[in-house]
């Protein structure tokens, strides 16, 4: 109803810095995406709502109890179920190689 909304950027992201939206969940409420530059830093994956603003996904999953295996960053997000609860993605492991997670939030963990 509001037409273009800008979801920005991750707080501490650099000017050089894109932001990549891959999924959507919850008719609109949740997106997820990716915020960074392959080539200046290491991307790291959001979730934006509109009440919340955007936010890494690392720091939401460890806030609701998950354990990300140390050395582990989450980069991208490529898919979520119809309700956000199920995301899909792509992390750097400790050697900085890439594996594929999921990764599953109560939708709480949002702030919804």
């Amino acid at each position: 109803a509001t037409g273009v909304v800008n979801i920005g950027k991750l707080p501490d992201a650099q000017p050089f810095d894109n932001t990549y939206a891959n999924a959507i969940a919850r008719n609109g409420e949740l997106i997820f995406g990716t915020c960074g530059s392959p080539f200046f830093t290491i991307p790291r994956a959001f979730v934006w709502t509109a009440a919340g603003g955007m936010q890494q996904l690392d720091t939401l999953a460890v806030a609701a109890g998950v354990t990300i295996p140390e050395g582990y960053l989450i980069t991208h997000v490529q898919a979520a179920s119809a309700d956000g609860t199920v995301v899909l993605g792509v992390a750097y492991a400790p050697n900085f190689s890439q594996v594929t997670f999921v990764l599953t939030l109560p939708v709480s963990a949002y702030g919804l």
